[in-house]
């Protein structure tokens, strides 16, 4: 009789070590292979990425309560339009075709775009900002000065589709640089061509299936 306890003993004691085994094995493997963690994502979180390394001016803009959220959770999408002639681009100027175009001067004393005909929303489907520092667009002390350029960024999650937003700002990009004799860049400084367009697109595709399977694996788990 003692000798079966003893077996039972020492065959319970060995599931025990080989459990431990196993589980400090797995934790090492996610250590070196962070790929295998359904919570990383190296495309969304990584540094070298330009779409998450946001210029000064970017900066200032994101310190709002949303900040709070986690970064894999938030995409931004900026597009830059450049001045053609060294003289840049007029404030008086800006400001009238800004307002043409719909857009309202807001929070962090710059232009925001809510969308359009009965497509409307509280939140900016996507803002304008100075890219002289600090950035502000306001009316009055705008007018009679001068910018190299204007910086256009979206927010993602957006109040619409990623891909509607994008859509609306690319279409008002295109407005504001022909009106005001500019041309676009995408976060890296290159001349916006269509190869870039497709990828943006494909980004936030991707952004965007990505953030819906969270949600799903956060809601079930």
């Amino acid at each position: 009789m003692n000798d079966i306890w003893l077996i039972a003993g020492i065959v319970i004691f060995s599931i025990g070590v080989i459990l431990l085994l196993i589980a400090k094995r797995y934790k090492s493997k996610l250590q070196d292979n962070p790929e295998d963690d359904l919570y990383i994502d190296n495309n969304y979180q990584d540094d070298k990425d330009p779409l998450f390394n946001n210029s000064s001016f970017m900066d200032d803009f994101s310190q709002t309560p949303e900040e709070t959220r986690h970064k894999e959770t938030e995409l931004i999408i900026v597009l830059y339009i450049i001045a053609q002639g060294e003289s840049g681009f007029l404030g008086k100027d800006i400001v009238m075709v800004l307002e043409q175009l719909g857009l309202q001067y807001g929070e962090m004393n710059i232009f925001h775009h809510y969308g359009v005909g009965e497509m409307k929303s509280n939140d900016s489907v996507f803002s304008i900002a100075n890219m002289v520092e600090p950035g502000t667009l306001h009316p009055d002390k705008i007018a009679e000065t001068v910018t190299p350029g204007l910086a256009l960024f979206m927010r993602l999650p957006g109040p619409f589709g990623g891909r509607i937003g994008f859509d609306l700002m690319l279409k008002n990009a295109e407005k504001i640089a022909d009106q005001l004799n500019g041309y676009i860049e995408d976060q890296n400084n290159k001349p916006l061509n269509s190869n870039i367009i497709f990828a943006l697109r494909d980004k936030i595709d991707k952004f965007e299936q990505r953030d819906t399977s969270l949600a799903m694996l956060q809601k079930f788990s």
